[in-house]
């Protein structure tokens, strides 16, 4: 589908370094254009897998073959910055599997000592309670395994999507 995302700046290098806010002539963007691009692509539903960026500069900082250089260090930054969004997703699934290792055998040792409280303080009342709050202390052990394995992970491959995205998409100049 093709989409067209818009970003506003005053100067060329404001695209990937946040502009100095100055409030006093109304520039209150605390965003780098890139990122403010990566915004963009996220809200669009579906994704998009192609389209246009549009990019408003003022009339007096256009240049000839602009369009050109702007494409060309938006593919490296994509680049760069899909390589260090691998890493972390590697760092975030080692330690995944790390804590995996530390959780389980304590989710197993908080479940044979949850079997061991009954049959030593029986099914009611103290080996109840005792059961009980090993079973969940046990599940607490796995809580961060789980969430490092199941969830942790999804914002980087959707950043990973959007990076790829955007060296795809066109680049066109708008003077403003």
């Amino acid at each position: 589908m093709h989409h067209t995302i818009r970003v506003s700046i005053r100067d060329p290098r404001d695209l990937f370094a946040a502009p100095e806010m100055d409030a006093l002539a109304g520039q209150f963007a605390n965003q780098s254009g890139i990122d403010q691009l990566i915004d963009q692509l996220e809200e669009l539903r579906p994704r998009a897998t192609g389209g246009t960026i549009e990019v408003a500069l003022p009339a007096d900082r256009m240049q000839p073959h602009l369009e050109d250089e702007i494409k060309a260090a938006i593919a490296g930054f994509c680049v760069a910055r899909i390589a260090d969004e691998k890493h972390e997703l590697r760092m975030i699934q080692r330690h995944g599997r790390q804590a995996l290792w530390i959780g389980l055998p304590i989710l197993g040792v908080c479940l044979a000592l949850s079997t061991a409280s009954l049959t030593a303080f029986g099914s009611t009342g103290l080996g109840n309670l005792l059961s009980n709050g090993l079973i969940i202390a046990g599940w607490v052990a796995m809580w961060r395994p789980a969430e490092l394995l199941l969830y942790d992970w999804w914002p980087y491959r959707m950043r990973i999507g959007q990076l790829e995205t955007l060296p795809r998409m066109a680049v066109k100049l708008v003077a403003v």
